[in-house]
């Protein structure tokens, strides 16, 4: 199957038209050391044939028909010809849509004994799975790939990660794909074929552009480019103009991205290449912009007739936001508003069909560590056989050595015991390898967690900007809606990751005392806005005792009572009701056991349902003929209260809809008793009082953030902007160097980053002896877990948040902790203490003694201030300014002039030459201008009024 790989590189890749390129060996046919050699369009052999023609017209039918007719002729020619024919029709099948069709040609080209065919074969597998959207047995392929691929081999590596990106981008992942098309472009270099790193160019040029960085898309496109002249490929210059084109007009340069696109289109029609809806619309959009309105606009109501009913998706999308763009800014907000609505409406669609996409991976993926988890278990279950057939041919020796009872004796226990040994051990190893497939499942949900939380916390952001700005009741009632499901993803994802971490025996008990009534009022109270807009009524009852409280863990009873208030809610209709009760009740073990229940009337459970109720994802059929699925939400409430050595359970005799009952034990106590408990110091009580309030601060104050997610960190310079100077970097190192150099007042920073992670940038900020050792620093993870809280602030973070991120609470904290860390820097040099106040307060003492030592000699300036103090010109000056409110220079001459003063006042030296020598000031008139603007009288003057009894 190797003769595959020069075809596929040959096509490249999927979905974009590229140039034949292919190779004939007569030795071992494609299969040339070192990989591959590529011929480019003119070159190519196969452009001699009709065959070369038909693909770069993209007439992919005609040429199936062709090929089919000429594949049967073909094998009596020689199997050469007959192979790279059937190469040719698997990839027009491919590139015309029919998937299906292509993986019925090439499921009988696979040849297990050889390991280089075996890897090209799973590749183009790989891709057609993909492209049929089953993504399991891609996924599969995929594996397969990376077990078989030849590390030494630059080839094999390059089509893996080339294959990884293209998987990716089916499924609009497009920071994985970038990440993977990266590495796919280092190997291309290290290949050294111009072709592959023409094509490489261009993939991470598109994908850049998709994640709404354009400048660094052009960078790679025109790079790309370059290669195409050199190659003279039209085809190749065409989708680089076009991908150019589209990005310039991104970042608003009009002019520059028409001018690409109208060239593109020239290229298009000469050559038989047609733009797609995409295409169009940025050109019309660029041709409105540019002062060409009439046709703009024109060009693109044209373009969204000829793409509404379309299947793509995204290029609907696409056309739709340059019609909205267009119909807004030539004022035509009726028709702008109608296309916004459409738009919105596309976006929802997209976002589904990634999110599916995504999910569908992530379901795979752990179907397959479960399978290895399965397969463990057997070999644990062989191993336990393997120990008791080893006990039975212990005794049966034992029985045969009665003839030689002693020899006989001596080695059958030498073999039990030796045996044991060795079954223990293997036993010991399965234990290990199940606690780490366990561990890996866990990682990977935490993983998981990461990567929804992070774009959620822009949605939800975003999301939270507009209900505050926007007032129109109908996009408010939409916002709003948008809103309540991103807040439920955001449960679902905190809930499968509360799962994890219970298989792996992470989730302890975490309570506090709390007053049961209000409590449980407050959690009932904020669904009743739900239950009446579906038409029905919630009571709540509630018979707790006056002045008791009990210890719960708050978090867990919090997520029960959701998700019993959650399906409830999801099943009722209009006139139906939802009832909370709840109350303490003495257990079997005279114990107190908190006892409450919801209740609905909707229309009930299903037996078929019920008995398997607290399963994961349980659906089946509702009494009204309806469909219920409960999802993960019961399962893991019934773990939580297994945690809690409490229960939850469906009451079978309630028929007029559905009852849960929850018991939990808790321990009780006065109100009063747990009030002197928990009462804490006058000085405590002050400190939370200050820091409670949100605290005004100017806006000259400077906070660092390190992000390398892009849109997070956008995100994140636009809420803090309106208020302080931000500084953006991406890694740990960057932040590091901005420490050094500029005068930061508060570090924001995310946990997860490429190279040292947010924990050790808080140490080594907090380890190194430098005047921003006690900057204020305010963590960032999508892990919400305790144990990351206590690992952040054990670290030396002042702050610790959990993503998604709300802009109020974000804005409070900062607030109030560069307010606590300004009045605490408010020293003066008789200051003492540890710390980084400590360490500041010394460098500026070593400073002063430096200046008065050198207060003779005129030129001594900043930079030599700064080389004997022992820290940098910036440093120094950063210094100055937050202690002293200005410049070392200043600082010096203030220590020049005061020193004068003392002089003339104490009448030691007879002539203001003297002073000037001794305080450094040698120029008469300078030195009578600053000091008479200091202490309002001249030298001369102040000499004068003083009898002298200096030395001559």
């Amino acid at each position: 199957m190797q003769y595959l790989l020069p075809v596929f590189a040959m096509l490249y890749s999927l979905g974009f038209s590229v140039d034949l390129l292919a190779e004939r060996n007569q030795k071992d046919l494609f299969g040339i050391s070192g990989g591959p050699f590529y011929l480019i369009s003119q070159q190519d052999p196969y452009c001699e044939t009709p065959y070369c023609s038909l693909w770069v017209a993209r007439n992919y039918f005609e040429l199936y028909e062709v090929l089919s007719d000429a594949i049967s002729k073909s094998a009596e020619k020689g199997v050469v010809e007959h192979r790279w024919k059937k190469e040719l029709l698997i990839f027009s099948l491919l590139e015309d849509g029919l998937c299906e069709s292509a993986l019925m040609f090439i499921e009988d080209e696979v040849d297990a004994e050889d390991k280089d065919s075996h890897f090209y074969t799973r590749m183009v597998r790989a891709r057609i799975f993909d492209c049929i959207g089953n993504k399991e047995k891609a996924l599969n392929e995929l594996d397969l790939m990376t077990r078989m691929v030849d590390m030494h081999d630059p080839w094999q590596q390059f089509y893996l990660h080339e294959t990884k990106a293209i998987f990716y981008r089916s499924g609009s992942m497009y920071d994985k794909m970038e990440s993977s098309v990266r590495s796919a472009l280092d190997w291309a270099r290290e290949i050294g074929q111009p072709y592959i790193q023409m094509s490489t160019y261009y993939k991470l040029g598109f994908v850049l552009a998709e994640l709404r960085d354009p400048a660094e898309a052009i960078k790679y496109l025109q790079k790309g480019r370059q290669i195409a002249k050199q190659m003279e490929s039209p085809h190749q210059l065409w989708r680089f103009y076009a991908c150019e084109g589209i990005c310039r007009v991104q970042k608003d340069d009009f002019e520059g991205g028409v001018e690409l696109l109208e060239y593109a289109g020239e290229i298009g029609n000469e050559y038989g290449i047609m733009f797609c809806g995409s295409n169009f619309a940025f050109l019309a959009k660029g041709l409105y912009m540019t002062g060409r309105k009439e046709e703009g606009l024109e060009e693109a109501e044209y373009v969204w007739a000829s793409v509404k009913d379309s299947d793509d998706i995204r290029d609907r999308r696409n056309v739709l936001h340059a019609l909205y763009d267009i119909y807004k800014a030539d004022g035509q907000f009726e028709k702008a508003l109608e296309v916004g609505e459409n738009l919105t409406k596309h976006r929802e669609a997209l976002f589904a069909q990634e999110y599916s996409g995504l999910v569908a991976e992530l379901e795979t993926r752990f179907r397959m560590r479960e399978n290895e988890l399965i397969l463990v278990e057997r070999d644990q279950e062989l191993a336990m056989e393997k120990a008791h057939s080893a006990s039975i041919r212990a005794w049966i020796w034992t029985g045969f050595g009665l003839s030689l009872l002693l020899l006989g004796l001596a080695g059958v226990f030498y073999y039990y015991f030796v045996q044991r040994k060795k079954i223990a051990a293997e036993l010991s190893q399965k234990n290990l390898e199940l606690k780490a497939l366990d561990e890996s499942k866990t990682r990977f949900f935490e993983d998981l967690s990461h990567e929804f939380r992070t774009p959620l916390s822009l949605i939800i952001g975003h999301l939270n900007e507009l209900v505050e700005k926007d007032n129109r009741p109908q996009v408010e009632r939409r916002l709003k809606i948008a809103l309540r499901n991103s807040d439920r993803l955001k449960e679902l994802i905190t809930q499968i990751l509360d799962i994890s971490c219970i298989e792996a025996g992470r989730l302890g008990l975490k309570t506090k005392f709390v007053d049961p009534s209000r409590w449980f009022k407050q959690k009932a109270e904020a669904f009743e806005s739900l239950v009446l807009a579906k038409g029905g009524k919630m009571e709540i009852d509630l018979h707790f005792p006056e002045d008791t409280e009990i210890a719960i863990d708050t978090d867990k009873m919090e997520k029960i009572l959701n998700n019993l208030l959650h399906n409830a809610v999801k099943y009722i209709g209009s006139g139906d009701e939802i009832q909370v009760v709840g109350g303490l009740k003495q257990s079997e073990k005279q114990t107190s056991e908190l006892v409450f229940s919801v209740t609905d009337s909707g229309p009930g459970i299903s037996e078929e349902v019920a008995g398997r109720l607290f399963e994961r994802k349980v659906k089946g059929a509702l009494p009204s003929g309806g469909q219920a699925g409960y999802g993960i939400g019961l399962a893991l409430s019934a773990e939580l209260a297994r945690i809690m050595e409490g229960s939850i359970e469906l009451d079978h005799n309630y028929i007029n809809g559905s009852r849960f009952i929850v018991k939990i034990p808790v321990q009780c106590m006065s109100s009063l008793k747990v009030a002197s408990m928990t009462s804490v110091s006058a000085g405590s009580l002050q400190l939370r009082e200050r820091t409670g309030k949100l605290v005004s601060v100017e806006n000259l104050h400077t906070v660092l953030i390190v992000e390398d997610h892009l849109e997070t960190a956008n995100y994140l310079e636009e809420i803090l902007g309106k208020k302080y100077r931000t500084i953006c970097v991406s890694n740990a190192n960057d932040a590091m160097i901005v420490l050094k150099e500029r005068e930061v007042d508060l570090l924001l920073t995310d946990v997860q980053m490429p190279g040292k992670n947010g924990y050790e940038l808080t140490r080594d900020v907090r380890t190194t002896n430098t005047t921003y050792k006690g900057i204020p620093v305010v963590l960032l993870s999508a892990t919400v877990s305790e144990k990351a809280k206590i690992k952040g602030l054990d670290c030396g973070a002042d702050d610790f948040m959990a993503k998604p991120i709300e802009k109020k609470h974000l804005l409070s904290r900062i607030d109030n902790l560069i307010q606590k860390s300004k009045e605490g820097s408010k020293v003066g040099l008789e200051t003492t203490g540890t710390g980084a106040v400590g360490y500041e307060v010394e460098t500026l003492r070593k400073a002063e003694s430096v200046i008065l030592d050198n207060l003779a000699q005129e030129n001594f300036t900043v930079n030599g201030l700064a080389l004997q103090s022992g820290v940098s010109k910036r440093s120094l000056e950063r210094l100055f300014k937050k202690h002293f409110n200005k410049t070392p220079a200043a600082f010096i001459k203030e220590k020049r002039l005061e020193a004068a003063w003392h002089l003339l006042e104490e009448q030691r030296c007879n002539s203001i030459a003297r002073v000037r020598e001794i305080v450094g000031i040698n120029n008469p008139s300078y030195f009578s201008r600053a000091f008479k603007a200091k202490y309002g009288c001249s030298p001369s003057e102040m000499l004068s009024t003083k009898p002298s009894h200096a030395e001559a």
